[in-house]
């Protein structure tokens, strides 16, 4: 307790009310609310500890930082599920996941080779502990997204040259989830890509998919996409072979070879996927949905290759309109890095056919449904360029999966980070939830 100074009647003589209406001398009040100021100065530190111990919280917490953003269109009156009800599905663009390796050359090199294969491999981890923590916080993001069923990645390692997979960056991450989820859980996800398909840089695009819940089919001859394809005259070999997953592409007109970038549609090659999700997992076997994934990374810089784009959003449909032609119940997810913003029309307009699918424009038959543009304007951003907030990673659902949808959620993991070194990527991964097994 602290001593607090009153002054006395020795110091100021107080002269007896004479009357009950009279007035107290000013230093007498002084003295009275210096008493009641410190009494409550004292207390109310004390009632605040009694209320934080009571509620079982502790003040410290109260420093502890805020939650990052979370942007989020959720559909009215969704109660809380059960998550074997559910399937969840999310995008997520790593950012040159590569394994470390030795760089080759330096970019000061007198060499004019050296320097020239350095400036390419710029994208590489400077040692292998930059790669470790790179797939950690990756592992931990997924966690954090609820641990999906599926989950479509881009910017992959993709090499020839590694040839086990238990050497792929894939196994790493799988690995890392199984150690981070392990007594928690233990989640354990399978991966699945087109080996050695990938563009000049070596990136891909990929598949993880849970083997507790979610079954990768088998590849069928037949399958209008992942067959031989025989009826569609194919002249790349790449389309004919009989794979699941399947790297799909095109061969480019002559206008768009015009911009130097290759004779293929796409550097990237589209990869489809057809899987079987089961309610009761897939050892029990039961209630089991059948989905198709599409998963992309189409050409950046939207300032230039327009041409290409609009090309490649002409590829995407018309593969989406070959597999609903021939199994028009089929239930579609199409997504990825589009690498042209959502938010801008002129952006948008390079992906004018894909975008005709949609019910926004009644003149053409509606195949698919932007989910992301449920989100409010103000949170659909999942990518930072100079200052910019953009949404490049889109996801769209064929209309019956579309009307069991329960949110669509981009938590602003990476964008927001004020920490550089924290950030696992430089674009946000994006979630989204289906009522399932109906």
């Amino acid at each position: 307790m602290h001593k607090l100074s009153v002054q006395t009647r020795n110091e100021i003589p107080m002269r007896r009310p004479t009357h009950p209406t009279s007035r107290p001398l000013r230093s007498s009040r002084v003295g009275l609310w210096g008493l009641l100021l410190a009494a409550l100065a004292l207390a109310l530190p004390q009632t605040t500890e009694a209320r934080a111990r009571k509620g079982g919280r502790r003040l410290a917490r109260a420093a502890k930082p805020a939650p990052a953003k979370v942007g989020r269109y959720l559909r009215a009156n969704s109660a809380r599920r059960d998550p074997r009800k559910e399937i969840s599905y999310a995008s997520f663009n790593v950012q040159n996941l590569f394994r470390y390796r030795p760089r080759p050359g330096t970019e000061t090199s007198g060499n004019k080779r050296d320097r020239k294969v350095a400036k390419r491999a710029n994208y590489l981890p400077k040692n292998r502990q930059e790669y470790v923590d790179k797939v950690q916080r990756l592992a931990k993001e997924i966690i954090k997204l609820g641990k999906p069923d599926l989950v479509s990645l881009q910017e992959i390692e993709n090499f020839k040259r590694t040839k086990r997979r238990d050497h792929s960056v894939l196994a790493d991450l799988v690995k890392e989830i199984k150690a981070q989820t392990a007594g928690k859980g233990d989640v354990q996800y399978d991966f699945a890509f087109s080996h050695g398909v990938s563009d000049r840089r070596g990136i891909s695009n990929a598949f993880l998919y849970r083997t507790d819940r979610v079954k990768l089919d088998a590849p069928d001859a037949k399958d209008p996409l992942l067959g031989d394809r025989k009826q569609f005259r194919e002249k790349l070999s790449l389309n004919v072979k009989v794979a699941n997953p399947k790297s799909l592409n095109g061969h480019a007109s002559e206008k768009v070879k015009a911009d130097m970038n290759g004779n293929l549609t796409l550097a990237r090659p589209l990869l489809v996927g057809r899987f079987t999700v089961y309610k009761n997992g897939v050892a029990a076997g039961g209630p089991s949905e059948t989905l198709y994934v599409f998963n992309n990374h189409l050409k950046s810089q939207p300032h230039r290759f327009q041409e290409r784009r609009r090309e490649q959003s002409k590829l995407m449909t018309k593969e989406l309109s070959r597999l609903l032609k021939a199994q028009p119940k089929a239930k579609v997810l199409l997504s990825g890095d589009m690498n042209v913003d959502l938010n801008q029309p002129g952006h948008v307009a390079q992906l004018r056919t894909l975008q005709n699918t949609t019910p926004a424009n009644a003149k053409t038959p509606t195949l698919l449904e932007n989910l992301t543009s449920k989100m409010k304007e103000a949170d659909r951003f999942s990518y930072k360029y100079r200052n910019k907030l953009e949404l490049l990673d889109w996801v769209f659902a064929s209309p019956n999966l579309a009307k069991k949808l329960i949110e669509v959620r981009i938590p602003h993991v990476n964008t927001l980070a004020t920490d550089a070194a924290k950030r696992s990527s430089d674009h946000d991964p994006v979630l989204t939830r289906f009522a399932a097994f109906e």
